[in-house]
Formats: C-alpha cells, sequence, structure tokens
C-alpha cells in the first residue's frame, strides 16, 4: 500500500534533461485513487519547486475502480530544465491498494517544422 510516503526522486536524470519538461502525467491503475499528494521538481541546482496537481472530486469512485484516471501536473507552460522529481503522499491520502501505473514525462518538443 502506498501511504504516508514520501519519496526520494522517482526521477534521477544524470544531467538536466536535454529537453524543457512540460510535466508529467501520473496512470493512476485499479484500486484506490489519491485524494492530495505533492509533486515536486528541481533542475540541476536542487532547488525544488512544486508542480500544479489538479484536485478532483472522487469521492464516488468505488474502491475497486477499474478506471484509469490519467493526471496531468504541470511544471511550466513552455517546459522547464528538470533534473529531479519527488511524489510526496501525505497519510490517508488513499483508501486502501492503490496502483501507479506508469509516470509519462511531457516535453516541449518546440514548433513543428513543416513538410518541404
Amino acid at each position: 500500500m502506498i501511504d504516508n510516503l514520501r519519496c526520494d526522486p522517482v526521477a534521477s536524470f544524470l544531467d538536466e534533461h536535454p529537453l524543457p519538461i512540460r510535466g508529467i502525467v501520473l496512470n493512476w491503475g485499479e484500486g484506490s485513487k489519491p485524494k492530495r499528494y505533492n509533486v515536486q521538481w528541481s533542475g540541476a541546482d536542487g532547488r525544488f519547486h512544486n508542480g500544479t496537481v489538479p484536485q478532483f472530486d472522487i469521492g464516488n469512485l468505488s474502491e475497486k475502480s477499474k478506471l484509469m484516471l490519467p493526471v496531468f501536473i504541470e511544471f511550466s507552460k513552455s517546459g522547464t530544465a528538470v533534473r529531479y522529481v519527488k511524489l510526496f503522499f501525505p497519510p490517508r491520502t488513499f483508501k486502501g491498494e492503490a496502483r501507479l501505473d506508469e509516470i509519462r514525462f511531457i516535453y516541449d518538443w518546440g514548433p513543428g517544422k513543416d513538410a518541404d
């Protein structure tokens, strides 16, 4: 069970990622869905910033829900340099067993180039 957990970095690149990162998507799988938590990120300087975690009213979701819940946590609208990402789950974040199926990084690839 994930609860009362303060994570060490869940992502620790060798250096700042070469592409600016706009945020991450956490895909919560089968089981309990989190009610409140915090995501932090930092560049190479190690100064952590809070990502914007949306607040959902998930009170009516069944404990055994098979609904996959993707949650986008924004770091920056235009992308920022990221080396570390941490997740924080305060006590009673989850009602029961929880499963985080995926952590997906959303990159700022820059403007697309038209085909010749």
